[in-house]
This record gives C-alpha cells, sequence and structure tokens, in this order.
C-alpha cells in the first residue's frame, strides 16, 4: 500500500467517523448526508486528484461565513451554545481539509474530530454509538500511528512496505488494549450525575399529561406518538403478564369543568434505608414485608422526559436501587409518585407490586369529600347515572355497571367532535358518544360522584408491547391511558377501566417485527448494564470480586495443604528408600546432563556449517546480478570459464568498461576466496557499477 494515500485515506476516515457520530447523535440525517459527501469530496478532490486548494485569505473568508452561521444557529436553529460551537468547529475542519495542509493543520483536524466525538456522547445514549466509538478508536489509533511516522520521516519519502500485515497486527493489539484498558477505568472510576449537562444539549420528551394538572385532550396529543417512553422488565415473575396491566402515573381529584388537577400540592419526602429500599408508606405501610410470591417485582428503565412522575404497576409497595443518585421520592396524597425534579436524563428503578390491585387504606370524612368534588349544573349526567345503575344497591356493583355501560354503548375515537356551548363530559355522554380515554375515565369519576362513590382519574400508560428477547415490555406514547380508581370501604381504592378497545395491536408477528424487538432488546442491555451503570453497580461488582478472590483463597490454600500433606508423604516414603537409588539417580543425572551438552555442540556446529554457504551465497549476489545484466547484453559466463578469464574475454568489446567488470570480481574474488566483508564504501560503488550497467540496456 502506498503510505501517502493511505494516512490520507485514514484521516479522512478518522475525521468522517467523528462528524457522522455527531450529526447522528442529534437525528439530523440532512447533516449526514452532507457531512459525508463534503469529506468525501475534500478526500477525492485535494488528496487523490490535487485538482482543487483554497488559499489563505479564501479560508479567512469561509471562516468569517462559518461564524456568521453559527451565530444565527445559536439564535434560531439549535438555540444551544455546545452544538452551534460543535458545528462551527466542523466547518472549520472542513476548511482545513480544503487547503495545503501541514503537520500542525492535521493536529487541529484531529483535535476537532475528538471533540466531535465527546459532544456525541453527551447527546446520545443509543447503542449506535457504541459501534461509532469502537470504529473511531481503530481509525485514530491506525491514523495517529501514520502520523508518527511521517513526521518521523523529517522529509523523507517513505515505501509501501510500512503498511503490511505487521502494521495491521500490532494496530489491532494497540486498539484491544486500549479497550481493556478503557473498560477498566469505567468500572472503576466513581459515578456522578449529569442530568442538567444533557438537558443543556438535547431536549428530554414533551410528554403531556403529567403535571399537577392536565387539560382534557394532553393524552389524545400523544396517543399517535410511537416515541418510547420505558421499558419494564419483569423480575418475578417471568414471562408476560395475563392481566391487561395498568402503569400507574399521577392522580387528580379536582374537576373545573375543562381540566383535572390536584387540589392538594403537599408531598411526603420518603428516603431509602441502608439497604437502597424506599418504604412506601400511607396506603403501602408495612407491606415492603411481604412475601415475594405476593409481589410483582419490575425493573423501570424511563427515558428522559420533562415529567418528574414515576411508573409502576398499581398499588406500588417499595422503590429500589433508584439511579442518578437519588436517595429520596416524593409520594403525595393520593399515592402518586415522583423524583425531585423532570428526568433530564435516563432512570433506572426497581419496583415491587402487589399483586392484589386493591389497596386497602382508611380515608376520613375530609379526605373523602375531595374525591366527591363536582362542578355545577350536572343535573343530566346525574339523571344518566341513575337510569345506568338501576335499583343495584351495592357500591362496587354500581361502579362495575358504569363501567359495562360506557365500554358498551359508547366508541373509541381519536378524532373527536364538539357541540358548540356544551361542556365537554356531557357532550361526549349525551350527544357525541364517542372519544378516546381521557373522555371515558372523566365520565366514570364524574358519574360515580353523582353516586356518592369516592373516585379519582388516574394517567398512566396501558398494556405495551412484550419482548420475548429481552422479557421486558417497551411501553411507547401512544401506550398513554387515563382510568378511574374508586374507594370502597374495607376494600380500599379499586381500578377500574371504562375504554373499550381501539383495536390496535402492539405485537408484531412478522419476521420485521422480531428483528426490530431483538434490536430493542441490545438497547435494552445497552441501558442497564453501560448506561445506568452507577456507583451502586461499582460497589456490587467490588463486593462480587472481593468474594471471588476470598473464594480463590480459600481453594488456593486447600489446594496447598492437600499438596503439602501429599509432598509430606512422598518425603517420607524417599527418606526411607534413599539408599536404595541415590547413587544409580547420580549418574543417571550426570549421563543425561553430559549428553545434553554433546548433542547441542554438535547440533550448533552442524546447524553452523548448513548456514555458512547461505549466508556467503548472499554476501556475492551482486557477482550474479552483474553477470545477468552481461548475459542480456550478449555476454554469457560458460561455466568452465574462470572470472578473470571472463574478464578478459570483455576487455576484447569496447562498448563495456571493461575495469569496472575487474573491479566487481575482485571484489568477489575477495569474499569468496578471502572470506571478508565488504566495506560500505564499497557496496555503494558496486551499486552504481551495476546502475550505469544496466543503463547501457
Amino acid at each position: 500500500m502506498n503510505f501517502y494515500k493511505t494516512f490520507a485515506f485514514s484521516s479522512y476516515l478518522m475525521t468522517l467517523i467523528g462528524l457522522i457520530s455527531l450529526t447522528t447523535a442529534e437525528g439530523s440525517l440532512y447533516l449526514v448526508i452532507l457531512s459525508s459527501i463534503t469529506i468525501s469530496a475534500a478526500y477525492y478532490l485535494v488528496d487523490l486528484k490535487k485538482r482543487l486548494s483554497i488559499g489563505k485569505y479564501s479560508s479567512i473568508i469561509f471562516a468569517f461565513g462559518g461564524i456568521l452561521f453559527s451565530i444565527f444557529d445559536f439564535l434560531v436553529i439549535s438555540k444551544s451554545f455546545v452544538l452551534s460551537l460543535s458545528h462551527l468547529l466542523c466547518i472549520i475542519q472542513i476548511i482545513k481539509f480544503f487547503q495545503k495542509k501541514e503537520d500542525r493543520d492535521y493536529w487541529q483536524i484531529y483535535l476537532i474530530s475528538f471533540i466531535h466525538l465527546v459532544v456525541a456522547s453527551a447527546l446520545t445514549i443509543d447503542v449506535s454509538f457504541s459501534i461509532f466509538f469502537i470504529t473511531y478508536l481503530i481509525a485514530s489509533i491506525w491514523t495517529l500511528t501514520l502520523f508518527h511516522l511521517k513526521r518521523e520521516a523529517n522529509g523523507k519519502v517513505l515505501g509501501k512496505e510500512i503498511i503490511n500485515k505487521f502494521f495491521f497486527t500490532n494496530t489491532a493489539i494497540v486498539t484491544l488494549l486500549t479497550l481493556i484498558f478503557t473498560i477498566a477505568i469505567f468500572l472503576v472510576l466513581p459515578r456522578i450525575g449529569i442530568g442538567y449537562l444533557k438537558k443543556s444539549l438535547k431536549r428530554e420528551k414533551l410528554l403531556t399529561g403529567f403535571s399537577e394538572e392536565t387539560v382534557l385532550g394532553d393524552i389524545g396529543q400523544i396517543l399517535q406518538n410511537s416515541d418510547i417512553i420505558m421499558r419494564v422488565e419483569l423480575l418475578h415473575p417471568k414471562g408476560p403478564l395475563a392481566s391487561n396491566l395498568l402503569w400507574r402515573g399521577i392522580a387528580f381529584d379536582y374537576y373545573t369543568g375543562k381540566k383535572w388537577k390536584q387540589s392538594i400540592y403537599q408531598k411526603n419526602l420518603i428516603t431509602s434505608d441502608t439497604s437502597g429500599v424506599i418504604a412506601v408508606r400511607g396506603s403501602y405501610f408495612n407491606s415492603v414485608q411481604q412475601q415475594k410470591e405476593n409481589l410483582i417485582l419490575q425493573r423501570v428503565i424511563l427515558q428522559e422526559m420533562n415529567s418528574n412522575v414515576l411508573f409502576g404497576l398499581y398499588p406500588i409497595r417499595s422503590i429500589s436501587n433508584l439511579s442518578s443518585g437519588l436517595k429520596g421520592i416524593y409520594v403525595d396524597y393520593t399515592n402518586s409518585i415522583s423524583t425531585p425534579w423532570p428526568h433530564f436524563q435516563m432512570i433506572l428503578y426497581d419496583v415491587a407490586s402487589a399483586r392484589d390491585s386493591e389497596s386497602t387504606e382508611t380515608l376520613s370524612e375530609k379526605e373523602l369529600k375531595a374525591y366527591l368534588q363536582l362542578p355545577k349544573n350536572f343535573i343530566r349526567i346525574k339523571n344518566l347515572a341513575i337510569k345506568i345503575i338501576e335499583d343495584e344497591n351495592d357500591p362496587f356493583q354500581k361502579a362495575i355497571k358504569v363501567e359495562r355501560y360506557l365500554k358498551s354503548n359508547y366508541g373509541y375515537t381519536l378524532n373527536l367532535k364538539r357541540t358548540p356551548g356544551t361542556e365537554p363530559i356531557e357532550d361526549f355522554l349525551l350527544f357525541q358518544k364517542r372519544g378516546h380515554c381521557e373522555y371515558f375515565a372523566s365520565s366514570m369519576v364524574l358519574i360515580l360522584r353523582t353516586l356518592g362513590i369516592p373516585s379519582r382519574y388516574v394517567n398512566g400508560f396501558s398494556g405495551g408491547e412484550w419482548n420475548e428477547f429481552g422479557s421486558y415490555y417497551l411501553i411507547r406514547q401512544k401506550d398513554a391511558h387515563s382510568w378511574v380508581e374508586a374507594y370502597f370501604p374495607n376494600r380500599g381504592w379499586i381500578s377500574f377501566d371504562p375504554t373499550p378497545s381501539s383495536g390496535n395491536s402492539l405485537f408484531g408477528g412478522s419476521i420485521w417485527g422480531s428483528m426490530s424487538r431483538y434490536m430493542d432488546s441490545l438497547r435494552m442491555k445497552w441501558d442497564s448494564y453501560l448506561i445506568n451503570y452507577n456507583f451502586e453497580d461499582q460497589k456490587r461488582v467490588a463486593f462480587k470480586m472481593k468474594r471471588q478472590i476470598k473464594n480463590f483463597q480459600s481453594t488456593t490454600e486447600i489446594i496447598l495443604l492437600k499438596s503439602r500433606k501429599s509432598f509430606s508423604i512422598l518425603a517420607s516414603f524417599f527418606t526411607k528408600k534413599i539408599n536404595y537409588f541415590l547413587i544409580p539417580s547420580v549418574i543417571i543425572l550426570l549421563l543425561s546432563t553430559v549428553s545434553l551438552i554433546i548433542i547441542k555442540v554438535r547440533k550448533k556446529k552442524v546447524f553452523k556449517n548448513f548456514l555458512k554457504p547461505l549466508k556467503e551465497k548472499t554476501k556475492i549476489i551482486f557477482y550474479n546480478d552483474m553477470l545477468k545484466i552481461l548475459s542480456d547484453k550478449g555476454f554469457k559466463k560458460k561455466p568452465e570459464t574462470t572470472p578473470l578469464e571472463f574478464v578478459s574475454l570483455i576487455k576484447e568489446n569496447k562498448e563495456i568498461d571493461s575495469n569496472q567488470i575487474f573491479l566487481v570480481t575482485e571484489k568477489f574474488y575477495k569474499i569468496r576466496y578471502g572470506h571478508k566483508e565488504l566495506l560500505k564504501n564499497e557496496e555503494k560503488l558496486i551499486r552504481q557499477i551495476l546502475k550505469k550497467l544496466r543503463g547501457l540496456e
């Protein structure tokens, strides 16, 4: 391979990987294509064809334009100082590629490329970044090695022999060692929270319906969005659950006629115990001590979002292994759980939920009053409620009848229509009779309240797509859902879902669906074991290694003790028998040593005699080259002719300088028969003579 073409290609490749990692992390296909075309064009026009190169003043003009663009980028496009600065560095890097480059320019190009990779690592946590990181690592080691050789050459021309299999082998070894060293640092280096840094670089998902108040229609806005919200791995029991899953988020008690909100803004802070478990109080008091068989254990990986709500199957008994350095959670009066701030970065936590969906809790009359609140002028809805329950007296059966009535008599749609001048829920129940989960859940809450049954409106997620490769549920924004929790004395809060099925199946049975789920399972492992690797994980790894070391020490001690015991038995045996075989053993040992010495000396002599002709043949190869050149010119030496006789024959031809032939022959005799070495000036002279002889052809 040509050294300089290889060096140029590796430099462009390293830069291109850094650029693509940045543009891919931004999620801009346009920038990916543009950067790829620009770098490829620079490589082809400047380094391969050498047809284009911009001058100093043109570079200044382009750089000034890049600065103006970065200001516009910061104010209008990305609105991020880090991204706009990174884009400016991209422009400067491309300008340098279209220039005539010195060593200093290459250093600057490499530094900018590394900055791109660092910014990309802050922008994305996707598994695809690992591919860019590894390829960048290989390309950078390759490029920097070639760059070092180029600098050390100091202007000398480097040949093709440098780029060989040994170069690639050594590069692969260095890359492997670097990866091992990187993994070691990753495992040992203390974890720190970077949520606010990530927030400044990349916007979190805008998730409506999960704050202290929600307007009717907020959930409907995200029901057509397929962005991933969370992945929930089932730790116990394994496999998909048969029942309809409701991943509870936040509950509301006060309805204004257009929106739901929480009437009390007080939250209780609950911190973790020494083992890292946060036992949720209130309706969950002392339930952490329940046996594992009565719990559903989940591991939740929650994506970045503009909400601080934590999700899990209801009722939640405890939360543990909370990442991001969080040591506590907030629980409000509706048993909704949240963190102190929005999820600026991915969060991982474990949830223990009771299998029984009922949450036993005793409420005072004052607390019950909040869950019976109704806006004014709801006479027609009250009449509908009486019609639905007919002559039923049991509160729980009334709730079941209302749930069935709504599922059977109303249709599901995302295309809502409104009757002007009518309250939304009244319009849904009495006129439109079609809507989505927000309207079904709100209607049931209001109907139950007109019947004197305390109830509340809940937002969360329903179901999800089961991933058989990773044994977890994949929950997207379109799985957002609203349902009802009603309170019954001696039974507590019970969940009801009055919304009929939308008819959309999330289980893809095709090959592409299986491939998609398999790739997502890889992302799940990436998020679990790399992105969310924290200080607690480091401690667990350290303790595990400590246990393994102790086990190894114990095993080694046992083996040594057994070996010592065996050795003692053997020593005792040989001590008793030593008089019988001591002298023969010494004689055999001496004979073996002498034999080995003789064999080694003879082998060395034979090997030396074998190599001697080969070495001499290598030394006189210049004479054979001269004979080949002369033979091509028609002066072929016969086997019976001596070298000096051959010189005499050539003297008769005036086209060839016989003195030079004689000089080469003389050196041949000096080596072949005098067993001497050529001096460096003699070697140089012979090369010049042979070169001159070839020039006569």
